[in-house]
């Protein structure tokens, strides 16, 4: 997979990144305070993937009890997401 354009991502109907259009929102009448919320969520999306990345890098595995061992696991199938692979057959 090619990698995303880089961040920061800024913006509200239309998200931009490195002087460009990453994404147009579909904003709903009587739902403008989820609507911003959405695009508040996209604009965080490539520094919460490179805090993920940075996070599975130090943390090893094994190392924390079940309650952290499930957040690994999320933030493994959150990196496969971002990064276009299939969470269901990949392993970290």
């Amino acid at each position: 997979m090619t990698e995303h354009t880089p961040g920061p991502w800024k913006g509200d109907y239309e998200i931009i990144g490195n002087s460009r259009i990453v994404a147009t929102m579909a904003w709903c009448s009587g739902m403008e305070a989820e609507d911003s919320a959405n695009a508040c969520l996209v604009c965080a999306a490539p520094e919460m993937l490179e805090a993920l990345r940075e996070m599975v890098t130090w943390m090893p595995s094994g190392f924390a009890p079940e309650s952290k061992s499930r957040a690994m696991n999320m933030a493994y199938d959150a990196i496969a997401k971002a990064e276009g692979r299939n969470v269901e057959t990949e392993a970290p």
